[in-house]
């Protein structure tokens, strides 16, 4: 479309507009900027203006001159609900301050799972996932209901054991003399090749940070206290689509040599399966079992004869594995066509590891990782050592003194609680509890809490155009709640454009 007859269309609607408006539409226009499309009460409203709350509420990001036009009147419509807004009280309604303020939580959250953590927890998990990794661990038991004596005797022996594996001590030796023994079975020994998200994160984060031939400090994990010694590296190996024909060790229905001879003989795959295969699950799949992988829920000695197979044959000679004898039919290798395909697979393997979680806690977790945030044990001990040596009060009748009042008890960022605030939390949220009550777990809430409360404003510290995000919501709901009140009048909306020099701002 060419100018002239944009700025003709323009005109047109300037000319509806102005039969339903009010005063401006009689004033001068001979002072309006180059390059107004519309005036809002003193506003003057820009091409630029209207083309980038165009294009932010557009899917693909392109625009044509047309549709800037069929755009204008309802972008003009909404800035003059906003004015009147404004003059009508309602940016400062507590309904819509306590929505906002919701709002404002829960879009940061959002944001900081989509700007940083998924971007973050993706360079690492693809880095980690192209590498397989070969270990051994020394673990003593220490479940989470454990004294703090147990606990730290537990840590203490590792400590011992360290020290005796620099001083030439093998990691086996080190497993047989430390390690718990659950029915005559060491729980710590060798473990087989695995990647990424394939145990439990504190254990696989202490691992990934290990050289090879390096033992680990000790570790606590929900298990216990381990020592973990990394002892190969390799490039990952690719995951297999498998089949097979299953025959147990000791059966008495048929034999896998059999099953060998007929397919040999040229039967077909699907008929050796009905016929010979003891796998009820995957018969009627065609013996199909699905993907294979080296951390996958196979036994490693399984794994290892998979991987090994030429998946350019037909099918595998007979095997036998702990589980019994098969033949095996790798029906694909896995790869990817590019690296946006490969990046796409991760992705998809990251949201459904146990690396990850996206939800508000795991945010919380994060962000008191990424600051450092640090909790004040001695001030926590002396706000439980005064209310235990109370007697049994509700946490509303107990008045504490100034002096521990003002005591720090959780820092994040410049944030910084104190134990009155600590204390005042317990009464809100634990109102029939009392000091005998009193456990670990109300700081842990507490902090959940407090982080929870400054999360927008920690947000706006470290990405102040998060508020551009904030602000459109914010007049969205004004403008939403002016409509339902039915108090809107198009009367408050002026309207005129483009009177000269149109063609050189146009395209500005």
């Amino acid at each position: 479309m060419n100018n002239l007859l944009l700025k003709s269309i323009i005109l047109g609607l300037f000319t509806i507009l102005s039969g339903c408006s009010g005063s401006k539409n009689s004033s001068s226009t001979q002072n309006i900027p180059i390059g107004t499309v519309g005036i809002v009460g003193d506003q003057y409203i820009s091409y630029t203006e209207l083309k980038d709350n165009y294009l932010s509420n557009s899917i693909d990001k392109s625009y044509t001159d047309e549709d800037l036009i069929t755009f204008l009147p309802t972008y003009l419509d909404y800035e003059g609900k906003k004015l009147s807004a404004i003059d009508a009280g309602y940016y400062q309604k507590e309904s819509i301050l306590d929505e906002y303020e919701l709002y404002s939580t829960q879009a940061a959250y959002s944001f900081w799972m989509v700007q940083e953590i998924k971007p973050t927890k993706f360079k690492q998990y693809k880095a980690r996932y192209l590498k397989e990794l070969k270990s051994k661990h020394i673990l003593i038991s220490v479940n989470q209901k454990s004294s703090p004596e147990d606990t730290l005797k537990a840590y203490n022996q590792l400590l011992k054991a360290r020290a005796e594996f620099f001083e030439g001590t093998s990691m086996e030796e080190l497993d047989s003399l430390y390690s718990t023994k659950r029915n005559n079975k060491s729980m710590g020994g060798d473990l087989p090749w695995f990647s990424v998200g394939t145990t439990i994160p504190t254990f696989e984060n202490a691992l990934y940070k290990l050289k090879v031939g390096e033992l680990s400090e000790p570790i606590r994990t929900r298990f216990g206290y381990h020592l973990i010694y990394l002892e190969k590296i390799r490039d990952r190996s690719p995951a297999v689509k498998l089949s097979h024909i299953f025959v147990r060790e000791n059966s008495q229905k048929s034999s896998i040599q059999e099953a060998y001879d007929f397919l040999e003989s040229n039967g077909s795959w699907v008929d050796a399966v009905k016929k010979y295969s003891e796998d009820e699950p995957s018969i009627k799949n065609k013996g199909y079992i699905g993907w294979v992988e080296y951390g996958s829920r196979y036994s490693n000695s399984f794994i290892d004869s998979v991987m090994n197979i030429d998946a350019s044959v037909p099918y595998s000679s007979p095997i036998l594995t702990n589980y019994g004898y098969h033949i095996f039919k790798i029906d694909s290798v896995r790869t990817f066509n590019s690296e946006e395909q490969k990046d796409d697979h991760i992705l998809s393997e990251l949201e459904n590891s146990n690396s990850f979680e996206e939800n508000n806690s795991y945010v919380i977790t994060y962000l008191i990782e990424k600051y450092n945030a640090t909790s004040n044990t001695d001030n926590i001990q002396t706000y439980s050592a005064h209310i235990s040596s109370l007697d049994t009060l509700k946490f509303s009748e107990i008045h504490l003194p100034d002096s521990l009042n003002s005591l720090t008890v959780f820092s994040i960022k410049s944030y910084n609680f104190t134990v009155e605030e600590y204390h005042s939390y317990l009464v809100k949220s634990y109102p029939n509890y009392t000091n005998k009550q009193y456990g670990a777990r109300f700081f842990e809430n507490f902090i959940q809490a407090k982080v929870d409360e400054k999360l927008t404003s920690i947000t706006l510290d470290e990405y102040p155009s998060f508020s551009d995000r904030l602000s459109n919501y914010y007049d969205g709901l004004v403008v939403y709640q002016i409509n339902e009140d039915s108090v809107w009048s198009t009367s408050t909306i002026d309207s005129t454009i483009l009177f000269k020099n149109y063609s050189d701002s146009v395209h500005n």
